[in-house]
This record gives C-alpha cells, sequence and structure tokens, in this order.
C-alpha cells in the first residue's frame, strides 16, 4: 500500500498532538516542612507556578542476558524495574525562597548544619538522618490538553529530594533568571493510563480460607503462600481449641490446662 500524506494529516487532526507546556506539578508538603519550618521558605502550594519543566520518568526494564539451550543467542529474561530520578527545574524567585525550601527539605532527610557541633534540627545531631515519615511525601504532575482537561497524571510517593543543584549566578547573566534544579527519589509510581490491580494479597492466585471468626464459615482470608496458609490453619485451631491470643502467643485462660 502506497504511503499517503493524506492519511497522516487525517490522524493528526483527528487524535492532535500534545503540547510540551500543558502540564503542573504539585508537591504535598511533607510532615517534617509543616508549621514552623515554612516561615521564610516558599509555600508548597506555590511552587507549582515555578516549575518550568520536568522530565517524566521512562519504564526502564532491567534484563538479564540468558542462553536457553547454553548455546547460540542470547535472550533477554527481565528481572526488575527501576524508577529513575524524576527531575524537574524551579525558577528562582526574588526572594530566594524556592532554595529556602528545598534546602530545609534536605536538612530533615540529613543536618547537614555543623555550625554548632552538638546543635540539633528536630533531634537530629550534625549529619544524622532524619525520619522517612518526616520528609517522604508525594509528588503529582499533571498534563493538561488545550482545554485545560486534566488528561493523564503520575503519582509519585514517598518522594524526596536526592539532588538540590546549585544556583549559577553571573554578571553577564543580566536578562535571565535563576533556575534550580531538583532530583527526586520515589518508591511507588502510578500513572492513570495503566491497568489498576484488582483487590486482593495474590491477584489470581489466591486461596480463600475459612474465617473461623465467621459465624457463617464465610471465607474471610485471602492467602498466597504456603506459610501464610499454616499460620492461617494454626491460628484456627488454636481458636478452636480455646485458647486465646496474648502478647505471648497463644495461651489457654487462666485456671485453664491443657489435657
Amino acid at each position: 500500500m502506497a504511503f499517503n500524506i493524506n492519511n497522516l494529516n487525517s490522524q493528526i487532526g483527528k487524535h492532535g498532538v500534545q503540547k510540551g507546556n500543558l502540564f503542573r506539578m504539585t508537591i504535598t508538603p511533607p510532615p517534617g516542612l509543616i508549621g514552623t519550618q515554612l516561615p521564610t521558605a516558599m509555600e508548597s502550594r506555590d511552587l507549582q507556578f515555578f516549575c518550568r519543566a520536568v522530565t517524566l520518568p521512562e519504564f526502564d526494564v532491567q534484563t538479564d542476558e540468558v542462553q536457553p539451550q547454553a548455546f547460540g543467542p542470547v535472550v533477554r529474561r527481565p528481572r526488575t524495574l527501576n524508577f529513575p530520578i524524576l527531575t524537574a527545574v524551579f525558577t528562582v524567585d526574588g526572594d530566594m525562597k524556592i532554595p529556602s525550601y528545598f534546602h530545609r527539605w534536605t536538612q530533615l532527610i540529613i543536618n547537614y548544619d555543623n555550625t554548632s557541633q552538638y546543635g540539633s534540627l528536630n533531634g537530629a545531631l550534625p549529619f544524622e538522618m532524619g525520619y522517612k515519615q518526616e520528609y517522604a511525601t508525594t509528588l503529582t504532575v499533571d498534563v493538561y490538553n488545550e482545554y485545560g482537561e486534566d488528561i493523564y497524571t503520575y503519582k509519585f510517593r514517598n518522594a524526596y529530594p536526592i539532588n538540590v543543584s546549585g544556583v549559577e549566578a553571573a554578571w553577564a547573566n543580566n536578562d535571565e533568571a535563576l533556575t534550580q534544579s531538583v532530583g527526586f527519589s520515589y518508591d511507588i509510581l502510578s500513572v492513570t493510563g495503566a491497568s489498576v490491580p484488582r483487590p486482593g494479597l495474590g491477584g489470581s492466585r489466591d486461596v480463600d480460607v475459612v474465617n473461623p471468626f465467621s459465624s457463617t464459615g464465610a471465607p474471610g482470608f485471602q492467602l498466597t503462600s504456603d506459610s501464610e496458609q499454616r499460620l492461617q490453619v494454626a491460628e484456627e485451631r488454636n481458636y478452636t481449641e480455646g485458647k486465646v491470643l496474648t502478647g505471648r502467643g497463644w495461651r489457654y485462660p487462666i485456671g485453664q490446662s491443657e489435657e
């Protein structure tokens, strides 16, 4: 079939093309930056207006090379999927509050201020690490169409900055705004275009186990491994034998002994 440029124009006219500037990045403030940490730093809700660029991450499937028959061409087998660093570029505001925001955030991860040998910040001495629940948060990148409708969303959970770039200042840059690049690490990535996993511990491999605490005997637990199934059977046996669960495990009530 011969190529027809009119078919290409027709498909582009039908589906359109996505413009690169229709996005918004929002940062949910991490718990450690809520309250007393913010007076001299940029508010999280204002950061979205200063994010000038963001590199939406690739899906990088790691593979191992194997030879199924011990000879011949190498075949690649998937092993895992790594989440790359999420990189965002911010325009620096006139009061330098954006650098202050990310410098304070980094200080929650590791207290880099060693001006005082025994001075602490949030309970951390110089170069001590903070608690992840204090500095990890959720980042959201929304992609919009020309009508302002949200058409695709990336969510990055347990995210925190691992690289806050320097800010290049130069006398020659009289007409240029300062910018700062920030790299974020994260544990969980979800996108609106992906399939939604069905509830359960093991997907289609779930095993229904009778709930001993249900008067109807209806399935109440979904287990996926032999060890979990053995644990559930043991708990059911202990319950039917009249034992109660204590801090030291299953025990007979006081005054009742094992016959």
